[in-house]
């Protein structure tokens, strides 16, 4: 493998380099500007666990609970959030969603939302995920 300074690196050490890529995290849970804060894809796997719910409803509940314990670290609330995109495997769960959704911005101002269809998700047995924007106050 020939690198930008001309050294050509063994295949084993082109492999023990891939490794080490895959490794870092290309994804990082959230990101955090002056004005703005953004967190990355979710999914709604348990916090304890690790693995994902076999009910819809608590797999979109860990996403938010997910969402308030990042915000909360960055001392912002749920009246923060200023856009929501819904990544949903089958819209036959689109009620259940929004039913759950509700509920948890029952004491919120609703931030604009998006929901989409789509056909596959980065984790093969996830039926949703989420992302977010917050506006950070002043």
């Amino acid at each position: 493998m020939r690198l930008k300074t001309g050294i050509t690196k063994s295949k084993n050490e082109s492999n023990m380099a891939t490794e080490k890529m895959n490794k870092k995290n290309l994804f990082p849970k959230y990101r955090k500007t002056q004005q703005t804060f953004y967190i990355s894809g979710t999914i709604g796997t348990d916090a304890q666990s690790g693995k994902l719910p076999e009910d819809f409803s608590k797999e979109v509940m860990n996403i938010l609970k997910k969402f308030e314990d990042y915000l909360t670290l960055e001392n912002l609330t749920k009246n923060d959030i200023v856009k929501i995109n819904i990544f949903l495997m089958d819209m036959a769960n689109y009620a259940e969603l929004n039913e759950v959704y509700s509920n948890f911005f029952a004491d919120a101002v609703l931030p604009a939302r998006t929901c989409i269809a789509v056909t596959a998700l980065p984790h093969p047995d996830a039926l949703v995920e989420m992302d977010l924007v917050a506006e950070v106050p002043a």
